[in-house]
């Protein structure tokens, strides 16, 4: 799930004097939990299809979850109601299910985060519904490729500063928009955790010194990649929140999301199916 662009709340996220770092135990914990989230995706992106609902894909992950004795983070979180995001079309982020068919050509983000014995894992993808167009397809594309780039950097040494400009950078070159108010977060203990990562950068923190944006990864630190791109510049309406939080220029929007573990040399992720290594999502 995303935590939105705004100051840190320390009800949610009680933000140390740094952020915490895992042992290896903690995070193969981790891993447990992230590999699920992966062929979760994996089975979904067989099942899904246009005049699929909302709710059905909803219900998937539920009985999903529940077979493995994972619990549903999501639900319940700021009186979240479903087991899942699911977003169809403009709406970026925060989509509750719905019983409105999805229809072909569309795009929809499903963002699942799971619990187990007091630990956290978080993933999302984008979903093509049948075929789509060019333009949604290089939007998918764009959005797959900003999220493994932003992997690649969340190691050791590296600051906040250079992800977010990494993930600006593939943005641009696919000619997609970031949508500023989405970042990323740590993640381990808790659903949401210190630091909040942001990977639009205003002109002046693109070139200024800010003390977290500049703030070093250290190996070890668990977090979430998960920028959200757009066809056009457009940021979010916050008056909608019984269905989601949608673009304001009612653009089609894509992401991809990781649960990620900082490393000396590169970041490892979490939610990758478990098995041999795939090229996924399986549909490009």
């Amino acid at each position: 799930m995303l935590e939105q662009r705004a100051p840190i709340d320390p009800e949610h996220l009680n933000p140390p004097d740094r952020p915490s770092r895992k042992n290896g135990k903690e995070v193969v914990r981790i891993r447990q939990l992230g590999r699920h989230l992966g062929t979760l995706f994996e089975a979904l992106s067989r099942r899904i299809k246009p005049g699929m609902t909302g709710i059905e894909i909803d219900a998937f992950v539920a009985e999903y979850l529940k077979e493995r004795s994972l619990t549903p983070a999501l639900r319940g979180y700021d009186g979240f109601p479903a087991t899942c995001c699911v977003s169809p079309g403009s709406i970026a982020v925060h989509g509750v299910p719905s019983d409105k068919p999805l229809p072909e050509g569309e795009l929809v983000t499903v963002d699942v985060g799971v619990e187990r014995d007091g630990w956290y894992a978080d993933a999302a993808w984008t979903f093509a519904i049948g075929p789509i167009s060019r333009e949604r397809a290089r939007l998918l594309k764009g959005a797959y490729a900003a999220c493994l780039a932003g992997v690649k950097v969340a190691r050791a040494g590296n600051s906040y500063r250079s992800l977010g400009r990494t993930v600006a950078r593939i943005a641009d070159r696919y000619g997609l928009s970031l949508i500023a108010e989405c970042c990323g977060h740590g993640i381990g203990r808790q659903l949401h955790e210190f630091p909040v990562v942001p990977y639009h950068l205003s002109g002046r923190e693109a070139h200024s010194a800010n003390t977290q944006l500049d703030q070093q990864f250290e190996a070890g630190q668990v977090l979430t990649v998960e920028p959200v791109l757009s066809l056009v510049h457009q940021t979010l309406i916050t008056g909608e929140p019984t269905s989601g939080l949608r673009g304001s220029e009612n653009s089609p929007t894509a992401q991809f999301e990781h649960t990620v573990v900082v490393g000396r040399e590169t970041g490892h992720t979490l939610t990758a199916p478990a098995g041999p290594r795939v090229d996924f999502p399986p549909y490009f």
